[in-house]
């Protein structure tokens, strides 16, 4: 298990990638990863629960929560983005 840590975009706490995943081990990050399901279907672990998204599903993450995500189906496509935590505290 290992923590990874988020690269965010110049001037925005946000990092957004397009991705195909097959299989991503189990870890961590400081931010708040939303997971949108954009064709096909994947399998994400959160602590100890286990999730199926489908097409046009989200999942949401809190910061240092541990998963893992994997699929079966070589053509998924997620959108995932992650947010710098810090940001909401203006706002709340």
């Amino acid at each position: 298990m290992r923590k990874e840590y988020v690269e965010y975009l110049k001037d925005l706490p946000i990092d957004i990638q397009l991705a195909n995943i097959m299989e991503y081990p189990f870890h961590w990050q400081d931010s708040i990863e939303i997971l949108f399901v954009l064709k096909g279907t994947i399998t994400i672990g959160v602590e100890n629960e286990t999730f199926t998204l489908v097409e046009r599903e989200i999942e949401i993450i809190n910061p240092n929560e541990v998963l893992s995500i994997e699929s079966k189906d070589p053509d998924n496509l997620v959108i995932i983005i992650d947010i710098e935590p810090n940001f909401f505290e203006q706002y709340y």
